[in-house]
C-alpha cells in the first residue's frame, strides 16, 4: 500500500479504531501444518541464515523472506526485524499483519511497534479482526494493542484506555491493553482516561499479570494525581504478590495523604519481602522531611543491607542540616562497613552547613583513615564518593582515588570530583579565588584524559558536556585532548567512552551531539558451537554467596547465548566481581576491570525477541547502547517491564535466587560451570 493511502486511512482510522476494537473475526485462524511453532529451529540452515541477517543488521535482505511460502520463514524474518529496527522495513512487515498464520501476524506486530513509527498507526488500527467472539486472535491483538502504545499519539491513547468490552477473563487482550497504556507513560505521554483503566486493573477480579502491568504503570508513570484513589490503593496493598505490593507502595507515595504515609510504615514495619520495604523507603520522597524522618530511621535500622543502602540514599537526598550531625554519628557509630554506611557518611557531608569547619576536618579524617584500611575496592570507591558530597574535599578526592591500584576507584575519583563541583553558588564557596578552582579542576579532568584510563576518561567526557557546570569556558583551548583521546580508542571495546568524548567534544564547541552509532558487525555466530550447547543449556555460577543456576534460551538469543557459554568455557568470569548492585533492581557482572567501564576486543548484537521481564530472576545483557554487549551480565531482582524491548533477555534463574537477592556489590564469582542439557 502506497504511503498516500496511509495518510488516508490515518484521516479516518483514529475514529474507527474504538469500534474495531470491540469486534472480531468469528472464524479461527488457519494454521498451516507447516508450521513448527513459535521457537526457532537453528538447526536449520535456512533459519541459521535469517539469524546471520539479523546478526549482521542485514535488513534489506531480510525482507524477501517475508513473502515466501514456508511460514517458518516468514516468522523468523518478522521477528529478526524486532532486533533491527529500521523504519524501512515498515512497508515490508505491515502485509504480514494479514498473514495466515496467527503468530507470523504477532511477530509483524511486535516488529512493528520496535520500530515506533507513527505512520503505522493506521495499518495497526485496520488490522484488528473483526468479530473474533471466541478469542482466537486474543494474541495478535494484544500484540497490537502494544505496538500501538510504542507509536501512537494521544488520541490513540485515549481509545486505548476507553477499551471497556474486555472481560477478567481475557487474559491476553487485559494485558495487551496494559502494556500499551503502560508504553504510552514510558514516552512521558499520560491520560486521566490511562489511570483510570490501569486502576480498575488493579482490582483483585484480574489476572494477576494485568494486575502487575498496572501497578507498574502506577509506581513509574510521572505526574500523577492518585489522591482521590486512597482507598483503592490501600485495599490493593493487601495483594499477596510482592511484586505488586511494592508498585502500590510507590502509587500511594504519589498520594500526599498522612494515611498513606502511616499504611507505608506499617508495610516497613510488618512486610517480609525486603524489595517493598525497599520501595517504601523511595517512596518517602514525596513526603515532607518531618513525616518520613522516622520511616527512613527504622530503614537503617533494617538487618537488609539493601534497605538500610535505600534509607542512606533517603537522607543523601532529602536531609537537612539540623540532622548532619545524626548521620554523622549513626553512621560512625552503629552501621557495619556496607553501602549504607559509607552513603549516611555522605549524607552527613552533603548537608552539614560549611561553617562546621571542625567536622567536616574530623569526617574527612574518618574517611581517609576508612580508606586506608578498606581491602575491598568497592568500600574504597564508596568512601570516595562520601567524600565528594564536600565540595572542599575535591583535592583529596581526585589525589586519592587516581593513585588507586583498582579502576573502579579512580573512576569514582572522576564522578566524586563531577559532585564537588555541582556545589550551588559557586562562587561564593569557593571564595575568594573561585577562579583557581575552576583552573585547578580543568587540569585535573585534562589530566584524566591523557591517563588512558577509560573509566577516568569517560567520567571526565560526562563531566565536560555537563550544561550546569563551567567547563565551557575553561577547557575552549583544551579541545585537542578530546580529539586525541578518540583517535586513541580501540574499539569495539571502549565504544561508551566513544560516546562520551563526542558528546563532551559537541558540546564544547557548540554543536549538535552526534547521534550514537553502534559498532560494525565484527562477531559472527558460530553455528556448530551453539548447536553443541541444545537446546537449554545451564550455567552454574559459584559466589561468594552461594550458587546461582541459570537456564539459558538458545532459540532466543542464540548469539548471547553461545557469547556467554564461551565466556565461561574460558574461565572469564572467574574471579570477576559483581560490580554493579541497585537494591530492587539488578546484580551486574562480568565487567573485566570491575567499573562497568570494561568490555573485550568485539561486540555482539542485541536480541529482543517478544519477551518481557515480567518477574524475578532474568539474565540480561548490559550495555552502552544498543548492539553494544559484549561480557557484563545483569540478573534482576524483581519484575522489570521499563526493560522490555530494549535490553536482551537469553535464560532464567532456575535455582538460587536467594544467593542473587544475598548479592551485594563486591562479591565475587569464585568460578563457573557449564552443563549440557539435551532432550
Amino acid at each position: 500500500m502506497e504511503k498516500s493511502t496511509y495518510y488516508l486511512l490515518g484521516k479516518k482510522a483514529w475514529a474507527c479504531l474504538f469500534f474495531l476494537l470491540l469486534s472480531f473475526a468469528a472464524c479461527m485462524p488457519p494454521q498451516p501444518e507447516a508450521f513448527k511453532g513459535d521457537e526457532l529451529n537453528v538447526a536449520d540452515p535456512q533459519i541459521r541464515h535469517i539469524l546471520d541477517l539479523q546478526d549482521r543488521r542485514q535488513a534489506d535482505s531480510l525482507y524477501p523472506y517475508l513473502q515466501l511460502e514456508d511460514p517458518n520463514l516468514r516468522f523468523a524474518a518478522a521477528r529478526a526485524l524486532a532486533s533491527v529496527r529500521e523504519d524501512e522495513a515498515l512497508p515490508h512487515l505491515l502485509p504480514l499483519l494479514e498473514d495466515e498464520v496467527l503468530e507470523v501476524r504477532t511477530a509483524a506486530a511486535y516488529a512493528v511497534g520496535q520500530i515506533g513509527s507513527s505512520e503505522a498507526l493506521p495499518a495497526l488500527a485496520e488490522a484488528f479482526v473483526r468479530g473474533d467472539t471466541l478469542r482466537h486472535f486474543a494474541v495478535f491483538h494484544a500484540a497490537l494493542l502494544e505496538a500501538v502504545g510504542k507509536c501512537g499519539d494521544e488520541k490513540y491513547l485515549k481509545y486505548l484506555a476507553t477499551i471497556q468490552t474486555y472481560r477478567p477473563a481475557d487474559t491476553l487482550l487485559l494485558l495487551g491493553q496494559a502494556r500499551g497504556i503502560y508504553r504510552y507513560a514510558l514516552r512521558g505521554m499520560v491520560l486521566p482516561e490511562g489511570t483510570a483503566c490501569m486502576l480498575r486493573l488493579l482490582e483483585s477480579e484480574y489476572p494477576p499479570e494485568v494486575r502487575l502491568m498496572a501497578a507498574n504503570y502506577l509506581h513509574r508513570a510521572q505526574s500523577l494525581k492518585l489522591g482521590k484513589h486512597l482507598d483503592a490503593l490501600l485495599y490493593a496493598l493487601k495483594d499477596s504478590n510482592p511484586y505488586i505490593r511494592q508498585c502500590v507502595v510507590t502509587a500511594l507515595g504519589k498520594t500526599q495523604k498522612e494515611e498513606a504515609l502511616q499504611a507505608l510504615r506499617t508495610v516497613l514495619e510488618g512486610d517480609s519481602d525486603y524489595r517493598v520495604r525497599c520501595r517504601v523507603l523511595q517512596a518517602l520522597s514525596f513526603f515532607d522531611y518531618e513525616q518520613a524522618f522516622p520511616l527512613a530511621y527504622l530503614g537503617l535500622r533494617d538487618a537488609n543491607p539493601h534497605v538500610a543502602k535505600c534509607a542512606a540514599d533517603y537522607f543523601y537526598l532529602k536531609g537537612n542540616k539540623d540532622d548532619a550531625k545524626f548521620y554523622w554519628r549513626f553512621a560512625r557509630d552503629s552501621l557495619s562497613a556496607n553501602a549504607a554506611k559509607w552513603r549516611l557518611y555522605a549524607a552527613a557531608e552533603k548537608h552539614l552547613p560549611y561553617f562546621f569547619g571542625t567536622s567536616h576536618g574530623r569526617i574527612l579524617w574518618e574517611l581517609k583513615t576508612a580508606f586506608k584500611l578498606a581491602e575491598d575496592p568497592y568500600l574504597r570507591a564508596a568512601v570516595i564518593r562520601a567524600m565528594g558530597a564536600f565540595y572542599k574535599n575535591y583535592r583529596e578526592v581526585y589525589h586519592l582515588a587516581k593513585a588507586d591500584p583498582h579502576p573502579a576507584v579512580r573512576t569514582a575519583g572522576v564522578q566524586a570530583l563531577g559532585a564537588c563541583m555541582r556545589v550551588r553558588k559557586f562562587d561564593r564557596a569557593f571564595r575568594p579565588h573561585p577562579e583557581r578552582v575552576r583552573k585547578e579542576v580543568t587540569t585535573y579532568l585534562a589530566e584524566a584524559l591523557r591517563s588512558g584510563d577509560v573509566g577516568m576518561m569517560t567520567e571526565a567526557a560526562n563531566l565536560l558536556a555537563d550544561e550546569s557546570l563551567f567547563f565551557k569556558e575553561t577547557f575552549a583551548d583544551s579541545l585537542y585532548l578530546l580529539e586525541r583521546a578518540l583517535k586513541g580508542l580501540h574499539l569495539p571495546r571502549e565504544i561508551e567512552t566513544r560516546y562520551a568524548l563526542e558528546k563532551a567534544l559537541a558540546y564544547l564547541q557548540g554543536q549538535t551531539p552526534p547521534t550514537p552509532q553502534p559498532p560494525p558487525f565484527n562477531h559472527p555466530i558460530d553455528w556448530d558451537a551453539l548447536l553443541k550447547l541444545g537446546d537449554k543449556p545451564h550455567v552454574v555460577l559459584y559466589t561468594s554467596k552461594g550458587e546461582i543456576e541459570l537456564e539459558l534460551w538458545p532459540r532466543l538469543a542464540p548469539g548471547s547465548v553461545l557469547n556467554f557459554c564461551q565466556l565461561v568455557e574460558n574461565n572469564f568470569y572467574q574471579g570477576k566481581a559483581f560490580h554493579r548492585v541497585v537494591p530492587n533492581f539488578v546484580i551486574q557482572g562480568g565487567c573485566p576491570r570491575g567499573d562497568g567501564y570494561g568490555s573485550l576486543d568485539y561486540s555482539i548484537r542485541t536480541e529482543v525477541p517478544r519477551l518481557y521481564y515480567d518477574a524475578e530472576g532474568y539474565l540480561g545483557m548490559a550495555s552502552a547502547g544498543p548492539d553494544t554487549e559484549c561480557t557484563q551480565f545483569f540478573i534482576t531482582h524483581s519484575p522489570t517491564p521499563h526493560l522490555d524491548g530494549k535490553y536482551t533477555i537469553f535464560g532464567r534463574v532456575m535455582k538460587g535466587m536467594e544467593v542473587v537477592h544475598a548479592i551485594v556489590q563486591g562479591d565475587v564469582i569464585d568460578r563457573t560451570a557449564l552443563v549440557l542439557r539435551q532432550k
